[in-house]
């Protein structure tokens, strides 16, 4: 990748669910850069629209409206295996509580994620991740301690 070029791009960035009753608007011109090797936070309180951000950058939905270009290239075209494939090797998922096997600390999840890549050139470490390199505050906790918002339903 050229130094400086964005990560995660977004530009214009709509999300609005459908139902019979009612339109609800998740997400309204979102423009965000990441450069890679930065560190961001995603915060607010709940129901601002945090958990479908994180949903269209990681690739499990798509917007309403808008562009996003990950590493440089739009996805807005990707089919379904395409998306899955690029999940899979480029972006990894930590869950605040669902998904997470309970017995499990939450470094070990990581190193779980590593193993089932199947990525070329992946595997798992063998020592434990320093702490701070998960994007959760629950490290050293087991998954069904975790604390978040999914935890709670929002």
């Amino acid at each position: 990748m050229e130094n400086g070029t964005a990560l995660i791009r977004l530009e214009g960035v709509k999300k609005v669910f459908f139902t019979e009753e009612m339109e609800t608007h998740a997400l309204a011109d979102i423009h965000l850069e990441i450069l890679d090797g930065e560190f961001a936070e995603v915060m607010g309180p709940s129901g601002c629209g945090k958990s479908t951000l994180l949903s269209l950058v990681g690739l499990l939905d798509t917007p309403t409206e808008g562009d996003y270009w990950l590493d440089g290239e739009p996805v807005a075209n990707l089919t379904a295996s395409e998306r899955a494939r690029v999940r899979n090797r480029h972006i990894g998922f930590i869950f605040q509580a669902f998904n997470l096997i309970g017995d499990l600390h939450v470094p070990r999840h990581g190193r779980r994620r590593a193993q089932g890549t199947g990525a070329p050139g992946t595997r798992a470490r063998r020592h434990e991740p320093p702490h701070g390199s998960l994007p959760l505050a629950a490290l050293g906790r087991s998954a069904a301690e975790g604390r978040g918002g999914a935890r709670r339903g929002g």
